[in-house]
């Protein structure tokens, strides 16, 4: 914070840097490093700001710049290391009128603040090859923080050592009266002479993770990893308040579940071959505006939390799978079973290394429309299994269809149904496999290298869309499976690419050689898929590419998408990634049973306005015209879902006047008739 200009300042990992005055509410985003072609994407990151009045010192793993915040400009930079080398600065301060800066590698340097040539790296002394994490002004001496933890104070041209800490240091703030020092799992504020003036270990959250804190006037604010930012008082410190702004738990996401309404993340995980990570995290729901953050210890301590099936009946009621203690269930979040007890009815893979070792691997859930949820099991005979309402288990054998399911390589993906209440589900390494649930019949589709089904037998995801076609997901490409029904009487069956020419007319193969992480469906038909390179949205037969999202060309910060999902009222798309959740305004929503709730969005259009008009509401196969006052046919379109799209031009060539223009809406049948209206101001 830069308190002579009224600004914060905020340094990223890529070299981007956001000036915003608080007075004004304005962000000035400077681009300067970002766009450095002579520097490479490593050494642009942001380690550290340090303000002296109007000048701003930024170090960075290029060296050190200096920005002149009153007037939002660059001044020099300089590259102190060895005959003007590039080197990794980790910190900065001054101190009587001279810099002193640490290297990655290369030790301190110092440099008087007011020499006319400081872009000369010879006007850079090194004045100790010892290598520091931090250095600072306190109590108007000069210290650093060791690579070994230890408090080190520069005094006649030498670091010499005053304390010692057992557990590394994660972050150190000085003040006017104390050093404020944090640690993993507390924090200590030592004053001038050195001791510890006030020690903090009651902190909120096990294992706090605390990864910063700061004292000023009386007040201590403290940051972690994962419970956010808190705050106690000097004279009260066991006493906290929680500053977290309303938000989920954690960044790092595993799995997003929407229903209309309610969005649900989960933060276990397990890896590609389907070992667990034993993460001991909490649940996160959303509804009504408002983020509930359910931690772990009220879900009977159950670790790996991968996914979360809502019931459609009821969203307040879940069930939360957990890839290594079986399964819980919620209510208006309260834990009201938890199925991963000794005496638990779901079985335990086997280890003939360790016989008491126990591991219940649930994984993707379904309610069907007698309120039966379906899970699948992993690394036992029965893998799928049903659980009806009255609290019963059913387990289903799978050996014949797929022997060796006790293998450590097995697991097992999505779990959808089709129109006709059959169940499809991937797996690690036998392709998808079928269930009939009234005949008790398995069915399956092998893949694998020189397979002409799938392009893999690892199947990471799958989806029915609205025709009952299956898209498969696998570790190397996508596949299409049209009448998924076949697996139970065609032993040939197979699979299709989805083939369609690009720009130049060369046919090529979607989503070819990608992992696919995730397929939704929104209420047009068209695809949403997540992969390593973005998210894409194709349309219903994949032929189009509609949309690629990536981190460069939207909000993603990154480009590894972990899942997708839809809420299908508000066409809203969920993109889960490792670094946070981020929301796509869609316009595709579910088909509606009748043409009640139809309306058109923005309405009136305005004449800054560039975007498409949206009507939704619409019953799938609604004819929509669009006339002007007089009747005349401007725009016309079968719905493929729940709403459409105008681009406010006639029929696509030039834009419509100003006006009221009517839309009139047919059901398929015949039998509905809606009218609205749109009007256009240009």
């Amino acid at each position: 914070f830069a308190p002579e200009n009224n600004s914060l300042i905020i340094g990223y990992q890529n070299g981007l840097i956001d000036v915003y005055n608080i007075a004004t509410k304005k962000v000035f985003t400077i681009i300067d490093i970002v766009e450095k072609q002579s520097l490479s994407p490593s050494n642009k990151k942001i380690n550290k700001l340090y303000i002296k009045q109007d000048k701003l010192f930024i170090t960075t793993n290029y060296g050190i710049s200096v920005f002149d915040i009153s007037r939002l400009e660059f001044g020099d930079t300089y590259f102190i290391g060895p005959n003007g080398s590039q080197i990794k600065v980790l910190d900065i301060c001054v101190l009587d009128g001279t810099i002193y800066a640490i290297s990655q590698e290369n030790g301190v340097y110092k440099a008087t603040e007011d020499a006319p040539n400081l872009i000369d790296y010879n006007q850079w002394q090194q004045i100790s090859a010892t290598n520091n994490k931090n250095i600072f002004v306190f109590d108007n001496q000069l210290y650093a923080i060791s690579q070994t933890n230890a408090l080190v104070k520069y005094t006649a041209g030498n670091f010499v050592m005053q304390r010692q800490f057992s557990n590394e240091v994660t972050s150190v703030q000085p003040d006017a009266n104390f050093l404020t020092l944090s640690f993993a799992n507390k924090v200590i504020l030592i004053n001038t002479q050195l001791n510890n003036q006030l020690e903090i270990t009651n902190l909120p959250g096990l294992p706090p993770n605390v990864s910063s804190a700061i004292h000023r006037n009386g007040q201590i604010f403290i940051g972690a990893h994962n419970t956010g930012l808190h705050k106690t008082l000097f004279n009260t410190p066991n006493s906290f308040s929680d500053l977290t702004p309303n938000s989920p738990l954690y960044n790092d996401i595993f799995d997003v579940e929407v229903s209309p309404g309610h969005v649900w993340l989960t933060y276990g995980a397990y890896s590609l071959s389907y070992e667990p990570i034993n993460h001991a995290r909490g649940v996160s729901h959303y509804f009504d505006n408002y983020w509930t953050n359910i931690p772990f210890d009220d879900l009977g301590k159950t670790r790996t939390l991968v996914k979360t099936t809502i019931n459609p009946a009821n969203p307040n009621h879940v069930f939360i799978d957990s890839f290594h203690e079986g399964l819980i269930e919620l209510e208006n979040h309260t834990l009201v079973n938890a199925y991963n007890t000794p005496f638990n009815p779901l079985p335990s893979l086997l280890d003939p290394q360790y016989p008491d070792y126990r591991s219940v691997r649930v994984n993707s859930g379904y309610f069907d429309a007698q309120n039966n949820f379906w899970f699948t099991l992993t690394r036992v005979k029965k893998g799928l299994y049903k659980l009806s309402p009255s609290g019963s288990f059913t387990g289903y054998d799978m050996s014949d269809i797929m022997p060796g399911l006790e293998d450590t390589n097995g697991g097992f993906s999505d779990l959808v149904p089709d129109t006709s209440g059959n169940l499809y589900f991937g797996s690690k390494s036998g392709g998808v496999i079928a269930f009939n649930p009234r005949t008790k019949q398995f069915g399956r589709l092998a893949g694998g290298e020189g397979a002409a089904e799938l392009p893999s037998d690892n199947v990471l995801s799958l989806a029915m869309d609205n025709n009952n076609q299956l898209w498969i997901g696998t570790l190397y490409g996508l596949r299409v499976l049209y009448g998924a029904g076949q697996l139970f009487t065609n032993a040939n069956v197979k699979a299709n690419a989805i083939i369609f020419e690009d720009e130049e007319g060369v046919a090529q193969e979607l989503m070819a050689g990608l992992s696919i992480f995730a397929i939704t469906v929104d209420g047009n038909n068209n695809k949403w898929i997540a992969t390593e390179v973005g998210a894409f949205q194709v349309s219903a037969n994949g032929q189009k590419l509609l949309k690629h999202f990536t981190k460069s060309n939207s909000p993603l910060p990154t480009n590894t998408i972990v899942d997708i999902d839809i809420d299908p009222i508000t066409g809203m798309v969920y993109f889960a990634t490792a670094k946070g959740l981020v929301v796509y305004r869609g316009s595709a929503t579910a088909s509606a049973q009748n043409l009640a709730n139809v309306r058109a969005f923005p309405n009136p259009v305005r004449p800054n306005y560039e975007g498409l008009v949206t009507i939704d509401g619409l019953m799938e196969g609604a004819n929509v015209k669009i006339t002007d006052i007089e009747g005349n046919l401007v725009y016309e379109e079968t719905s493929p879902g729940g709403s459409i799209q105008w681009d406010t031009r006639a029929f696509g060539k030039h834009k419509v006047a100003s006006g009221v223009y009517m839309v009139l809406i047919t059901s398929e049948d015949q039998m509905e008739t809606k009218v609205t209206k749109i009007m256009v101001i240009r």
